[in-house]
C-alpha cells in the first residue's frame, strides 16, 4: 500500500553487469539490490575484511577477522542510517542536514551473519531498504 504522493515514486535498484534483461534478472537472483523512494535517494553498501569485499546480495568470507561495514548515503536530509542484524538494530547514526554521509560500523561473522541497511527520514518514513549482505 502506497501513501498519498508515492504512487510510482519507489523504485528497485538492481547491480547488473550490463542492461539486458537476463543480467537484471540475475541480479535480482542473487539478492543485488535495494529499494529506494525516488531516484533522489543513493546508498552504497560494502563489508571489508582484508583484502576482501562484498556488496549487497554477496557473501564476505572473513577468515575469522574483523568485517567493516561502510553505508554511503545521499539525498536523505537529516536521515537516520540504521544496520540490522539476526540480533535485531546493531547500529544507528544520523545524516547531516545536507543529507550526504557516510556511516562504519564493525563486527565479525560470529556477532553477525548477515547485515541489511535501512535509511529513514526524521519523520521514520522509509527512504531506503537493502537485502542482505552475508558474512561468514
Amino acid at each position: 500500500m502506497h501513501l498519498a504522493g508515492q504512487l510510482g515514486t519507489p523504485h528497485t535498484v538492481v547491480f547488473a553487469e550490463d542492461l539486458s534483461t537476463e543480467a537484471i534478472l540475475a541480479g535480482l537472483r542473487h539478492g543485488r539490490s535495494w529499494i529506494a523512494e525516488s531516484t533522489s535517494v543513493h546508498l552504497e553498501v560494502t563489508a571489508s575484511s582484508a583484502d576482501r569485499v562484498a556488496a549487497v546480495g554477496q557473501r564476505l568470507s572473513t577468515g575469522g577477522e574483523q568485517a567493516t561495514v561502510r553505508v554511503w548515503v545521499s539525498g536523505v536530509p537529516s536521515g537516520v542510517v540504521s544496520l540490522h542484524t539476526e540480533r535485531g538494530t546493531v547500529h544507528r547514526e544520523a545524516l547531516p542536514p545536507d543529507g550526504t554521509g557516510t556511516t562504519r560500523w564493525h563486527t565479525t561473522a560470529d556477532e553477525a551473519g548477515f547485515v541489511r541497511v535501512e535509511v529513514r527520514h526524521p519523520t521514520r518514513q522509509m527512504a531506503a531498504l537493502t537485502n542482505p549482505l552475508i558474512l561468514t
